[in-house]
């Protein structure tokens, strides 16, 4: 890859970046983090996760919820 090449797949990023997009969770993350968990995203299913000391749950850890 030559310097040209390199320069101009930065500036399109760049581009991209300048424009901004959106990312947003449907679960409230708070909640994961309240019940003891950290807030996650599970890339093989594309879907909000929460890391808890036993397993992933899908929304809380605990007995605070979905999660049990």
């Amino acid at each position: 890859m030559g310097t040209t090449e390199t320069n101009q797949s930065l500036e399109a990023i760049k581009k991209v970046l300048d424009k901004g997009f959106e990312l947003s969770f449907k679960i409230d993350c708070s909640q994961c983090v309240a019940s003891g968990g950290s807030c996650g995203f599970k890339q093989s299913s594309k879907a909000f996760v929460c890391y808890c000391k036993d397993q992933p749950h899908e929304h809380t850890c605990g007995k605070m919820g979905n999660g049990l």
